[in-house]
């Protein structure tokens, strides 16, 4: 067996091993401490800059909060947390098609992480590679979204989260190249 969980400072917490079925015989016990990413939290959602990029994370010691809704409707237990706020309104696409894992991806608005709006999840999209994640939505200018990848049933491994974005007919006669889209900053 083995369990991983945030642990809070001057908190006791108590460790209960037993047999299934009633079964005995020696235990050895060992215990890890690992700092959390940095990101692990949702009040310590990361900033996203531009609205093509390329993110690369681990969740290896990542954990849930309570409350923290089940990102595509899939249990998780290793989420990690970004953020971002466009300053013009745009069709955004994230994947995790490079990620070495399982992966689950949600997006949502809301300021507390016990009661967020779903904007849109994902859990194994139709296109990905392999058990990877992938969601498209209209991002409103103004709008604060939050994103989170999580590990289906805890996995955990290597993040890579792809952002980009589509362009507006309206941008067009703003913007000369894809270089250019691509360098735009999504958050003013």
């Amino acid at each position: 067996s083995q369990v991983a969980f945030a642990a809070q400072a001057g908190t006791t917490y108590y460790i209960a091993v037993d047999g299934y079925r009633g079964g005995g015989g020696s235990i050895v016990l060992s215990l890890a401490q690992h700092d959390l990413p940095a990101n692990d939290m949702f009040t310590n959602a990361e900033a996203i800059s531009y609205v093509s990029t390329s993110i690369e994370a681990s969740n290896l010691y990542a954990s849930t909060e309570a409350g923290e809704p089940y990102h595509g409707d899939t249990f998780g237990g290793r989420s990690l947390w970004w953020h971002f706020t466009p300053v013009r309104d745009l069709e955004l696409s994230i994947d995790t098609f490079i990620s070495d894992f399982d992966t689950t991806l949600g997006v949502y608005t809301g300021t507390e992480v016990n009661n967020l709006t779903v904007i849109a999840s994902n859990d194994d999209a139709m296109d990905a590679p392999e058990f990877q994640s992938k969601v498209t939505f209209q991002a409103q200018a103004g709008t604060t979204y939050y994103i989170a990848v999580d590990g289906w049933f805890g996995e955990a491994g290597s993040v890579v989260m792809n952002v980009s974005a589509a362009m507006p007919n309206s941008a067009v006669g703003d913007l000369l190249t894809d270089e250019l889209w691509s360098s735009i900053p999504i958050d003013p």
